[in-house]
């Protein structure tokens, strides 16, 4: 009976330490800027970041930290989304989209498949590609100029070959 208490009070203590928190962000005029997830979990030196809540910047680190879970979700200041993100305890999954500030889609990018496609402000597609788990460019991918005209280049990890 002893063992079965100490194993729900570890199981209960557990729980609440790998709960997710909810991080929400404002702009001075109290519009939301940035909303999500976070859940206290080991880094891995993967492709994972954290949440520095104090900056909003995502950086590298080698212990436990808050890494972004879930749904993110960051807004314009005058309410309209500005992108959708996913993650999976840091890590990047799923779909990303981006919005311009006209509501149209400026950027796809999916996760699963390393796919992804930015829009122009006027919703002429202007590259494509592959895409690493860091978001990095890789592989061929075709642009667009402003005459239509498509061209070609090569990455590896970010770097034109």
């Amino acid at each position: 009976m002893k063992n079965l208490l100490l194993f729900l009070i570890l199981a209960v203590i557990t729980l609440k330490l790998s709960a997710q928190k909810t991080i929400t962000k404002t702009y001075e005029n109290g519009a939301i800027y940035i909303e999500g997830q976070i859940i206290e979990e080991q880094y891995n030196l993967n492709d994972e970041f954290y949440i520095d809540e104090s900056t909003d910047i995502q950086l590298n680190i080698g212990n436990i930290a808050p890494l972004k879970d879930g749904k993110w979700v960051t807004y314009y200041e005058n309410g309209d989304i500005q992108s959708i993100c996913f993650f999976d305890k840091g890590k990047r999954i799923g779909v990303w989209i981006s919005y311009h500030s006209n509501k149209q889609i400026s950027s796809k990018e999916n996760y699963d498949t390393g796919e992804a496609v930015y829009f122009l402000v006027n919703g002429k597609k202007f590259q494509e590609g592959k895409i690493t788990r860091l978001g990095l460019k890789d592989g061929e991918w075709k642009f667009w100029d402003e005459e239509e005209n498509e061209y070609k280049k090569t990455f590896k990890n970010g770097s034109e070959q």
